[in-house]
Parts: C-alpha cells; sequence; structure tokens
C-alpha cells in the first residue's frame, strides 16, 4: 500500500476504494475529496506486486479488504496505525499523508515544474500545491511558476 501511495500519490481515503479491476500498468482513480478523475501510471515491478496480492480475489473485491468485515476494505485508521507501528524506529515523524508529499516532491525533483506537480496531484490551486513542496508561495508568485 505504501508503495502504490508513494507511486500514485493517492490520499488514504483513494487507496483504501481501489479495487482488484482497478489494477493495470494506466490506473485511472475517481478522487473521493476532489470528485475528479486522477490517472497515472505505474511501473512494472509495483504492477507485479499489486497483482502478486489479488490472487483469489474477483474484480469487484477491494484490494486492501478488511479481513474482518468481507466486502469492505480496511479502515483509515487501521493505515494510519499501521504506519505509525512500523515508523517507530525511525528517527523521524511521518505520516499515510506523508506519501503524497514525497510523490509531490518527487515530481518536483525530476521536473522542476511546479506546474506539473500541480496537474500530477490533481490540485486546483498552486498555492495548495507550493504547500506540499515546502515553497514559499510569494517567492513563487515573484518568479513565476514554470509552465
Amino acid at each position: 500500500m505504501i508503495r502504490l501511495a508513494i507511486k500514485s500519490g493517492l490520499r488514504v481515503s483513494d487507496l483504501l476504494r481501489v479495487r482488484v479491476g482497478d489494477i493495470g500498468k494506466e490506473m485511472t482513480v475517481h478522487e473521493w475529496k476532489s470528485k475528479r478523475k486522477r490517472k497515472f501510471k505505474i511501473g512494472k515491478k509495483l504492477l507485479a506486486e499489486l497483482n502478486s496480492i489479488t490472487g483469489g480475489k474477483s474484480d469487484g473485491d477491494y484490494l486492501f479488504a478488511s479481513t474482518r468485515k468481507p466486502g469492505i476494505p480496511i479502515h483509515r485508521s487501521t493505515v494510519h496505525r499501521r504506519i505509525k507501528r512500523a515508523i517507530q524506529t525511525l528517527k523521524f515523524d511521518c505520516s499515510a499523508h506523508s506519501t503524497r508529499k514525497l510523490y509531490a516532491q518527487l515530481i518536483y525533483k525530476d521536473t522542476g515544474s511546479v506546474r506539473k506537480v500541480q496537474k500530477a496531484m490533481n490540485h486546483h490551486n498552486i498555492t495548495t500545491t507550493a504547500t506540499y513542496l515546502d515553497i514559499n508561495v510569494d517567492k513563487l508568485i515573484k518568479k513565476g511558476a514554470k509552465k
């Protein structure tokens, strides 16, 4: 789940709604918060990993399904709790939403374009994107974002 989050920039609420039939080289997700479609590609290695966990599941099943309550995804609090437990040995603090910020920063590192990050993140306002990149919005406006 973490690798899919980092490679897609999806919010936890959107990750939990991914179904087995959604998995492919190019994925389309309807974002819950923005109510917009979002397309992204995933690499062969991640695709193989995701396909390996779908064994015995039908296309309509949730990829990250609850083991206690069949037919529904795991709860978002479970994701947060698992991440918190997994990072206890690390010397820094992060959360499930940190994967979305990392996704934005990786795109910016590769492209140098705030606009490309904005498009990939499906943000309406570039100031939202700037907060993910820890960029001073005033400097961004003065300098002008790369197209």
